[in-house]
């Protein structure tokens, strides 16, 4: 069964008080993660599920293997959740498995669903504008995906989950000024990719 795609929340999902006990106990490494950690970080996936298909779809053109490999990097949230040190921070650390879950795949393929600057010059832009629409999402993914982290995480939630500057920051536990700066840095290193400048020329 796949993960349900929720109506997009701006706010942390609260962390629970017997899930943040479990998360402060000594011994939590040692420990199975009870049921109230593993349903609290299933609702964590389901409310930021366009978040994470987002970055899958960076890395694949099929949205099926898309929403695939979120389910694979769920599996491994829940099987390695005693390495979450904090709650607090578990949005950023949903994002990193996912992308990590991607990358894993491809080099198990060594096939890149990516396309070099050089093949993208050859290719004829598509004749539907539905399907331009959905590869120049998926170039700015791709970009997105290329991005430091730090900085990509920021955009992600900027224009995926639609959160303005203080949302993320409450989401991420960072200050408003830091998410500024870093949401600047990223659009301007977005700007310069070669990449979507090229696809923009061939719809001209």
């Amino acid at each position: 069964m796949g993960i349900p795609v929720p109506t997009t929340s701006r706010k942390p999902l609260e962390v629970p008080e017997q899930v943040r006990a479990w998360f402060e106990h000594p011994l939590r490494a040692r420990q199975p993660a009870p049921l109230s950690a593993r349903d609290w970080i299933a609702q964590t996936l389901q409310r930021h599920f366009r978040l994470f298909y987002g970055i899958a779809h960076g890395y694949f053109r099929d949205p099926s293997q898309a929403e695939d490999m979120v389910q694979n990097a769920a599996v491994k949230a829940l099987q390695n959740l005693q390495s979450l040190k904090d709650p607090g921070a578990a949005v950023e650390w949903l994002a990193r498995i996912t992308r990590n879950a991607c990358i894993d795949t491809l080099r198990e393929s060594r096939h890149a669903a990516t396309d070099p600057p050089e093949v993208l010059e050859q290719l004829a832009v598509p004749a539907s504008v539905e399907i331009y629409r959905q590869e120049r999402q998926r170039f700015l993914l791709r970009e997105i995906n290329a991005l430091p982290e730090n900085l990509a995480m920021v955009v992600r939630l900027r224009f995926f989950e639609d959160c303005d500057v203080s949302e993320i920051a409450d989401l991420l536990g960072l200050r408003r000024n830091t998410v500024e700066v870093r949401l600047h840095r990223a659009l301007k290193k977005l700007a310069k990719c070669k990449s979507l400048k090229l696809f923009q020329r061939q719809s001209r």
